[in-house]
C-alpha cells in the first residue's frame, strides 16, 4: 500500500552502525466522525553488539499507542498503550497513566499539555515522544476523511483545498504587503550631546548619569 524503502539518507561508508530508532504512524477511518490512529516506536541494536554470538538485532524498546480521535473537532476519546519490548519489568506500570490523554484536543496546545502530564518521572520518555508524533497525524486527515466519505456515498471527491492555518502575527493577507526580503535596514546611532566648545560627544545616557551624579554631589 505504501512505499517501504528507507527514508534515511545513505550512511557514510566506513562507519559502524550503533543504533536504530524507527517511528511509524498510520491513520484509519473508523466512522464518519471517528479516526483511529496507531503509532509505534522501536529501538534496536545491531547483531553482535551487545551479545557477540547473537545473529539477530536486539530490540530495546517497542512501544505502541492507539488513539481514537473524534472528527472534525480532533478530541482524543480513547487511548491504548502497549509495550511489546522494554528493558525493565517495571516499565509497563506507567501505561495506565496515558489514559489522561482522553479529552485533550489535538488542535489546541497538545504538545504543551503532553509535556505537563508526562514530562520527567510522570511518564515514559519513549511513549511520550511517540504520543507527540502520533496525534498530529490527525491534522493530515481532514481532506482524506471527506474524500473517503464521498467515495462511500458515490459522490464527487471534495476539492483539495489546504486547511487554513492560524494567521501569524505580522503576516499580511496580501503578499504585496509583506516586508521586502534583503538587508535594507541600516544601524541607527543614538543621539549624542556635546558642549559648545566642540568637546568630544558623550552618549546621551552617559551624560544623564554624569549629570545625576553631579547633582547628587551638590546636595
Amino acid at each position: 500500500m505504501f512505499a517501504t524503502d528507507s527514508i534515511l539518507p545513505p550512511a557514510p561508508e566506513g562507519l559502524e552502525t550503533l543504533h536504530d530508532r524507527e517511528y511509524r504512524v498510520r491513520a484509519h477511518r473508523a466512522a464518519a466522525d471517528r479516526l483511529l490512529i496507531q503509532g509505534a516506536v522501536r529501538d534496536q541494536k545491531p547483531p553482535g553488539l551487545y551479545m557477540p554470538d547473537d545473529p539477530d538485532p536486539m530490540t530495546i524498546h517497542h512501544m505502541q499507542v492507539t488513539l481514537e480521535v473524534s472528527f472534525p473537532d480532533l478530541e482524543i476519546v480513547d487511548v491504548t498503550v502497549h509495550f511489546e519490548a522494554h528493558p525493565t519489568s517495571s516499565c509497563p506500570s506507567i501505561t495506565q497513566r496515558y489514559g489522561n490523554l482522553v479529552g485533550l484536543s489535538i488542535a489546541r496546545g497538545f504538545t504543551h499539555r503532553v509535556r505537563e502530564l508526562f514530562g520527567g518521572p510522570r511518564g515514559c520518555t519513549h511513549t511520550t515522544a511517540l504520543s507527540k508524533a502520533t496525534a498530529p497525524v490527525a491534522m493530515q486527515c481532514f481532506w482524506s476523511m471527506r474524500a473517503a466519505e464521498a467515495k462511500l456515498k458515490g459522490e464527487p471527491r471534495p476539492d483539495r483545498k489546504p486547511r487554513p492555518y492560524p494567521r501569524r502575527r505580522g503576516l499580511a493577507e496580501d503578499h504585496r504587503h509583506l516586508p521586502r526580503l534583503g538587508p535594507r535596514r541600516t544601524a541607527r546611532r543614538r543621539p549624542h550631546v556635546g558642549d559648545a566648545r566642540g568637546a568630544a560627544p558623550v552618549p546621551e545616557r552617559s551624560a544623564r548619569r554624569a549629570g545625576g551624579r553631579a547633582r547628587t554631589g551638590l546636595m
